[in-house]
């Protein structure tokens, strides 16, 4: 079936017009802008990766019950605006050099799999945890930090010193890292 590139094109301005910095219809532009790409792009295509990013970016805004994320640096309006950049790019593509090849093969006959699988993943990348004390504490204050990790002894006493040391840096540093742990979205989802 061959596609009809002005309505596609049309289609895909349409959409554009209805991009808002409302999270809800942003969620429903994202799926529409999905089906559009997956059905016309390749999953390794940079479309399809991006589409998927809007796709975590907003459920993460949703989740947070925000329209901003500032540790990740991103908001309703960036994501709309990045959107309406990405419709303008395929539009140009689609203008420049038509829709990718489209390789598939259709199967008519019936395959029926049934597979059970349940697994529980929980992992937390803590690169969020290294930056968070880079902001809340000085050059000095984490020199002193690693000295007492890597010095000599048991875990134990290590701990207590370094929970010594964390208190003689002030009642607000250690309030500043424990209010900054607390709000990163990778923490507070999983309380």
């Amino acid at each position: 079936m061959k596609t009809d590139l002005n309505k596609l094109k049309e289609h895909l301005f349409t959409l554009k017009d209805s991009l808002e910095v409302d999270k809800i219809i942003l969620d429903k532009n994202i799926s529409a802008l999905s089906s559009i790409v997956e059905r016309f792009y390749s999953k390794s295509s940079p479309y399809q990766e991006r589409v998927k990013y809007f796709t975590q970016a907003i459920s993460q805004l949703k989740i947070l019950k925000k329209d901003n994320n500032p540790i990740y640096g991103f908001s309703t309006e960036s994501i709309k605006n990045e959107i309406s950049d990405l419709i303008d790019n395929i539009v140009e593509e689609i203008d420049n050099i038509g829709l990718p090849a489209n390789d598939l093969k259709i199967d008519k006959s019936i395959n029926i799999t049934n597979n059970l699988f349940q697994s529980q993943t929980q992992s937390i990348e803590l690169t969020f945890v290294l930056d968070i004390l880079k902001d809340e504490l000085s050059g000095k204050q984490i020199k002193e930090i690693k000295e007492i990790i890597e010095g000599e002894g048991e875990v134990s006493i290590k701990k207590e010193k370094l929970i010594n040391k964390l208190k003689s840096f002030g009642e607000n540093v250690l309030a500043g890292i424990t209010a900054s742990l607390i709000t990163n979205p990778n923490i507070f989802t999983q309380l």
